[in-house]
């Protein structure tokens, strides 16, 4: 269920508008991840061996957790609705570009390609958002910042799968996608390609795409896809993206 005028709240595009410089602001006292809050206060992802988490160096295939223990803004970030009213995330079309078998790991920029650095951030929630889903996949790929898809090779650049966390958190680490022109003077917003799948739910295909972008769609079918960026404090862009899947 949608929020909706007569219920006298804003909708999520609004939302996102009004808090994005906030976000952003918040990366020096804590980063975007506390601004969001935490799924139940827990980060991290695992790789296909289900190992567990690691620090998320480059080349890791787990995506370290972090938790709302201990002194500093974490504190009290526990549970949280993802979205306004919990709705589910909107679907959004396969495109041309999808590789099945993609390697299970964290860190897409296998290549060391050039280009900003981009974490995402989120959790995979179920109808309600009670609690998150452990174990969901997530299968992601998108373009490098030229632009273009490793559509051939076998090191599946930019392409990877992994399992969320105990509590249906998940992290991956890629490059922030270029424009590709998809005909003359026509071009693609950023964004990323997703699937996400868990036991009792239906599969959900999307993209993500970024605030700030003119490029970025609008309208109610984008509410759930579109998220503001914060600088990591490393030269690079963070992003938190949840999403809810409909019960099967």
């Amino acid at each position: 269920m949608r929020w909706s005028l007569e219920q006298d709240v804003i909708t999520r595009r609004e939302w996102l508008r009004q808090t994005a410089a906030g976000y952003a602001a918040l990366v020096g006292g804590g980063g975007l991840a506390w601004a969001l809050g935490g799924c139940r206060g827990a980060r991290g992802a695992t790789d296909a061996g289900g190992g567990g988490t690691t620090d998320g160096g480059a080349g890791s295939d787990a995506a370290s957790p972090a938790t709302d223990g201990g002194a500093g803004p974490g504190d009290g970030a526990t549970a949280r609705c993802p979205t306004p009213a919990c709705e589910e995330t909107d679907p959004d079309q396969l495109g041309p570009y999808y590789r099945a078998g993609a390697p299970f790991r964290t860190e897409m920029n296998v290549l060391g390609e050039p280009g900003t650095p981009l974490v995402v951030r989120g959790c995979v929630f179920g109808t309600g958002c009670a609690a998150g889903l452990a174990g969901a996949l997530v299968d992601v790929w998108s373009a490098n910042d030229t632009g273009a898809y490793d559509n051939t090779t076998a090191d599946f650049q930019l392409r990877g799968r992994l399992y969320a966390d105990a509590d249906g958190a998940y992290e991956f680490r890629t490059l922030f996608p270029g424009y590709y022109e998809v005909a003359p003077g026509a071009f693609r917003p950023h964004h990323l390609h997703l699937i996400v799948t868990a036991p009792g739910h239906v599969s959900l295909t999307t993209q993500l795409y970024f605030a700030g972008d003119p490029l970025a769609p609008s309208g109610t079918a984008f509410d759930t896809l579109v998220v503001p960026t914060a600088d990591d404090g490393q030269g690079g862009l963070e992003a938190f993206f949840d999403v809810v899947l409909a019960a099967s």
